[in-house]
């Protein structure tokens, strides 16, 4: 069995799965990519003004290795940072949000036992259902994987200059040809909900154009050099230990209240 690595998309958080990460980091390394302003290169966001301040001193307290990223994207800027430059190139990778909570150790030690080379990690079949199926909050990769996600040079549609669909005018300037996670270099982040502003995809793309990834690779539908192969991606893996939010806010929270 493979070693497994940890990347986190930080921008909540959350003590809880802070102190469970940094009871696992040992076996298995965790890194924070972390959101910072491309203009002021500081960890601040205008939803959450604590983190600034918090963040520094909480992954200080529980040793947790931080990097700090202009995220021109959202949590697939972040994965994409850490693939092609923090990645030790051996080991499979549990992709996860910060805003999550893990019930116990173990699930860290299940998500390492996946015979599969991909899966989105939902806490169980409503979730999934709730979410299309796949989303970003959590998201196991193989080594194999990873190292073909990094080598095809994707030219899809989101590759070249298009209208604005979402204005009927403007321009959505092309990404040009790219590997690894794609995403748009032009959110700054700030776009996560609602009708995009202009010149910015819809935030929604970004999981779209992954998870087309994934379905095509599960059935040998990549162009050339790898067409033809095909991989377990694509695969729901449901984990009753794995509870995540949507933008800091638990449905169990809400059920609450």
């Amino acid at each position: 069995m493979l070693p497994m690595s940890i990347c986190v998309s930080g921008w909540y958080f959350e003590p809880g799965i802070l102190k469970t990460l940094s009871e696992v980091q040992e076996k298995y390394p965790v890194v924070f990519i972390t959101k910072v302003n491309r203009w002021t290169g500081k960890s601040n966001d205008p939803d959450y003004p604590g983190v600034e301040k918090e963040t520094k001193p909480l992954l200080e307290k529980y040793k947790l290795k931080q990097i700090l990223y202009p995220l021109r994207g959202l949590e697939f800027a972040a994965y994409d940072h850490y693939i092609k430059n923090v990645w030790d190139s051996e080991s499979n990778i549990l992709f996860i949000h910060d805003d999550i909570r893990v019930a116990d150790h173990s699930f860290f030690d299940e998500m390492a036992a996946l015979q599969i080379d991909q899966g989105f990690i939902f806490e169980n079949e409503f979730e999934g259902g709730a979410n299309q199926h796949f989303h970003g909050r959590g998201i196991f990769q193989s080594k194999r994987f990873t190292e073909v996600q990094l080598k095809y040079r994707c030219d899809c549609n989101q590759s070249r200059d298009r209208e604005d669909e979402h204005h009927g005018c403007g321009l959505l300037r092309g990404t040009g040809t790219h590997s690894g996670f794609w995403h748009d270099p032009y959110n700054d982040g700030e776009h996560v909900r609602g009708r995009p502003p202009m010149h910015v995809r819809h935030y929604n793309d970004e999981i779209y154009h992954y998870a087309l990834f994934c379905k095509r690779l599960r059935s040998g539908g990549l162009a050339s050099p790898y067409k033809g192969l095909k991989m377990i991606s694509d695969e729901k893996v449901y984990n009753s230990k794995f509870v995540h939010a949507r933008r800091g806010v638990y449905r169990e929270d809400t059920k609450r209240s």
